[in-house]
């Protein structure tokens, strides 16, 4: 005998709460960093902003912060590095002539070095 249409529609209610249920056990909770880098490279524990999420600088734990901190003070040593060696020289690269020839210091995150 074939069921009545409020009985599919209860039985098919009900199948869609399961699988509604089941894809929210399964979904990875979205989250934001509380962990922020300041101006200084410190780490500071705050409220996640847009500011912080459109600059970078918000992490989801402490030891993530940290490391991004030693990144950025590693990054900024090469930049003042490549500065003070372009001055020595008197090197400016023009990055509109392809023929000349252009050397800068470069850090593989990959392999730290």
């Amino acid at each position: 005998m074939d069921e009545s249409p409020i009985n599919t529609i209860n039985r098919l209610k009900s199948d869609l709460a399961k699988l509604e249920a089941k894809l929210k056990e399964q979904m990875l909770e979205c989250t934001v960093g509380v962990w922020h880098l300041t101006g200084q490279s410190d780490v500071s524990n705050g409220i996640s902003n847009q500011a912080g999420k459109s600059l970078g600088v918000e992490y989801e734990t402490e030891a993530k912060a940290i490391e991004a901190g030693k990144r950025r003070v590693q990054q900024e040593i090469i930049n003042n590095h490549a500065t003070r060696l372009n001055k020595e020289t008197g090197y400016i690269p023009d990055w509109k002539d392809w023929h000349q020839t252009k050397c800068y210091i470069e850090f593989d995150m990959r392999y730290k070095k």
